[in-house]
């Protein structure tokens, strides 16, 4: 965590060089001008999210390696003054993909190989300001924000009630 992993000639941050790496927490680096930004070799289980791979050869080798490329938990952040909660990955300065609700991340996920980050940046980590990561259970699933799904299902059913009375009486 936290490591500048820059100008190393091979490998910025390097998983099972030598012998299997699994199960590792990789977040918060910087890998840049080197050959391979990560290289995953017989590495499996690691999650990797929150890291900057820049100006590498290639920003990723993975062989025979499964790994995770975003965050397993939501995390509540703060992006261009604005607080979202989602799932995040990566900033990868080779991906084009578009950010339509300007929430600092990717619409479409990067794939390179068997590598798929499902959340990637459109811009560094320093530009998201971390507050928490979430439980799934502070997570609320209704789809908008700050509203519950059972709630909006019975004011939609008076609604509707209101609005059967109104035709029945015309």
């Amino acid at each position: 965590m936290g490591n500048n992993a820059s100008y190393n000639g091979n490998a910025g941050i390097s998983l099972g060089l030598w012998r299997e790496s699994n199960n590792n927490e990789i977040t918060g680096n910087i890998a840049n001008n080197n050959t391979y930004g990560f290289y995953l070799s017989l590495s499996d289980n690691n999650t990797l999210y929150l890291n900057n791979l820049v100006d590498n050869i290639l920003n990723v080798y993975s062989y025979n390696s499964s790994n995770k490329w975003d965050s397993q938990k939501q995390i509540k952040y703060i992006y261009k003054g604005i607080t979202y909660t989602n799932y995040l990955g990566n900033y990868w300065d080779n991906y084009t993909g578009i950010d339509n609700n300007n929430d600092g991340i990717g619409n479409t996920p990067l794939i390179i190989g068997g590598v798929i980050d499902n959340y990637p940046l459109m811009e560094p980590i320093e530009n998201y300001e971390i507050i928490e990561m979430l439980e799934p259970s502070e997570v609320s699933d209704s789809g908008i924000p700050g509203y519950n799904p059972i709630f909006l299902l019975g004011i939609l059913s008076v609604v509707v009630i209101i609005l059967s009375k109104k035709l029945k009486k015309s």
